[in-house]
């Protein structure tokens, strides 16, 4: 087998979706399993490193991986709204959430639907049009009710199971929404985070809305993460379509072997590489665990020496981040950005064919985007690594 792809976020996708794009003859397997930091997303997206220094094929490569999983990227920053009264400007956005900054001079419509607003909808637009950006660009937010254009018993669902009846092409919410906003004057609807369990079925929504809609951002563990773990699950059909072997087991040992590497399961079945992408996560996403034995940060997996007193990856961890409890690890002396110092060497292997990718690299930034950007880079090197394949 070509490559072994490891984990289920933004990285691991994002590699997988370049070397499907390959259009060459590379196969291989793509494993992960559990939730990943991935799938608490808002589906609001920073990235310090996307500027004018990066390369066009890097950001082009990029873009290419938001479409398939449904971000927008645009050359000027977005401006989304939080569920707590923030008007926050970002790098890129899940495309179900509202961009405001083309708004100008604008009444937006915020829809009450009820308990679906962690605060009421009359706070939130007293909240959003105390914003100075709002007022710099002239921006009223007025209240929509809406609660009456849900049923007794979809006003109590969990989001899910109303997301799955908002988004039926016949539900009343399409017709009430659109007669609503024509009645008050509105340019622009802003929803609850409670339409669009896939990309798709946000995107066929918005199309029935007669104006710009979108929604605030997620709660964690909320819709925007889900409508990530669905793009996912598309790409990982599209790779079993194409010849790729997809599992849901853990990897737990990476072995050097002649001509590349075994890697163990845990489901006990192993499995032969020439290369080998690690996406595997950092604290939050199972990536990095707490090391028993010694009470110090670790990798979620074994792997052998590449020869004598040659480890076949560089680890880096901190003596500050012991046990300081049985809650866990103490962080008041190093803080987040101590946490991120932990992790692997971008690119330090003792044997070729190993990539690193995402949050389990050390001294890199937990952004989505970022982890986006390294899986894309990754997956470049794997190509150049393996020669490409040959093309189809």
């Amino acid at each position: 087998m070509d490559v072994l792809v490891v984990g289920g976020g933004f990285a691991a996708t994002a590699v997988m979706q370049r070397l499907l794009s390959a259009e060459s003859t590379l196969r291989g397997a793509w494993i992960w399993a559990g939730a990943g930091a991935s799938e608490l997303s808002s589906g609001a997206f920073e990235a310090p490193t996307l500027d004018g220094s990066l390369p066009a094929a890097s950001r082009s490569q990029l873009a290419a991986f938001a479409k398939v999983v449904g971000w927008s990227l645009t050359p000027k920053n977005a401006r989304v709204a939080t569920l707590g009264g923030l008007l926050r400007e970002v790098s890129a956005r899940d495309t179900a959430v509202l961009d405001l900054a083309p708004l100008n001079a604008a009444k937006v419509g915020v829809v009450n639907l009820g308990s679906r607003w962690e605060c009421s909808a009359e706070w939130l637009v007293a909240s959003y049009n105390e914003s100075a950006w709002a007022k710099s660009q002239s921006l009223e937010f007025v209240v929509l009710q809406g609660e009456q254009w849900l049923s007794a018993e979809e006003r109590g669902l969990p989001a899910l199971l109303l997301a799955l009846r908002l988004q039926q092409p016949d539900h009343p919410v399409t017709a009430s929404l659109n007669a609503a906003c024509a009645e008050a004057g509105c340019s622009a609807a802003l929803l609850p985070p409670c339409v669009g369990d896939s990309p798709g079925a946000w995107q066929a929504f918005a199309e029935r809305v007669r104006l710009p809609v979108g929604q605030t951002l997620s709660e964690v563990g909320g819709l925007a993460g889900l409508r990530f773990e669905r793009a996912r699950d598309e790409l990982s059909a599209t790779a079993k379509g194409l010849g790729w072997d997809v599992y849901s087991v853990r990897l737990e040992r990476l072995t050097p072997q002649a001509g590349g590497f075994e890697a163990r399961f845990s489901d006990g079945r192993t499995l032969a590489c020439r290369a080998v992408v690690l996406c595997t996560g950092g604290i939050a996403g199972g990536g990095i665990v707490m090391n028993e034995e010694g009470g110090q940060l670790a990798p979620s997996f074994e792997y052998a020496s590449a020869g004598v007193g040659q480890p076949l990856l560089a680890w880096q961890s901190v003596q500050r981040f012991q046990v300081a409890s049985e809650s866990g690890f103490d962080v008041s002396v190093g803080g987040v950005r101590g946490l991120e110092a932990v992790g692997f060497g971008e690119g330090i292997a003792a044997q070729p064919g190993v990539f690193i990718a995402g949050d389990c690299i050390a001294d890199q930034p937990r952004l989505g985007l970022v982890a986006a950007l390294s899986g894309v880079r990754a997956a470049e090197r794997v190509l150049a690594f393996l020669g490409g394949g040959v093309t189809r």
